[in-house]
């Protein structure tokens, strides 16, 4: 099951932390808007278990080198779509089966340096799909309710299963 989530800013931590809650299965976080680190401080306070979720940072290594964190893969680059496919591949392997990818609205942000092609999104999905619906996971993909027109969202929402918006 693929979602698309419309949200008013790609902010939305509380929603995002309830779904981390709410998940039966382990969680991999892919993340394009906040560090692994802020994103770990937040479910603390939230009295999530850390060893719950598992991130994909694509911005940490792009600003500085990080220091290692327990549960954390670090990108070298945001729109490196072969690392990030498979760090997420290994992760579902490892039983994360529930993917959240916050933020398409962020990979946007990127513009040309994103490979060429208003079917990237769709290609990029298309890397992972078969592991996740084999594992019988579900992926949540967060996006700025501005940037529906945004070409490349517009091209690829037949992918997804369910697109929601979070008033």
């Amino acid at each position: 099951m693929l979602t698309l989530l419309f949200t008013k800013t790609s902010n939305d931590s509380k929603y995002l932390v309830n779904l981390i809650k709410k998940s039966k299965t382990k969680v991999c976080y892919v993340t394009l808007n906040k560090s692994c680190r802020s994103i770990f401080a937040i479910l603390k306070k939230a009295h999530v278990k850390k060893d719950k979720v598992y991130f994909i940072d694509c911005i940490s290594a792009r600003i500085q080198t990080p220091k290692p964190v327990n549960n954390c893969k670090y990108i070298s680059s945001p729109y490196d779509f072969d690392e990030i496919g498979s760090s997420i591949t290994r992760a579902i392997l490892q039983g994360h089966t529930f993917l959240i990818f916050d933020s398409l609205s962020n990979l946007l942000a990127y513009g040309p340096a994103v490979p060429a092609g208003v079917d990237i999104l769709s290609r990029f999905i298309s890397r992972f799909l078969p592991v996740l619906n084999k594992k019988n996971g579900e992926a949540v993909f967060v996006c700025k309710s501005v940037d529906k027109t945004n070409l490349v969202i517009a091209e690829s929402l037949q992918i997804f299963n369910k697109i929601k918006e979070v008033k």
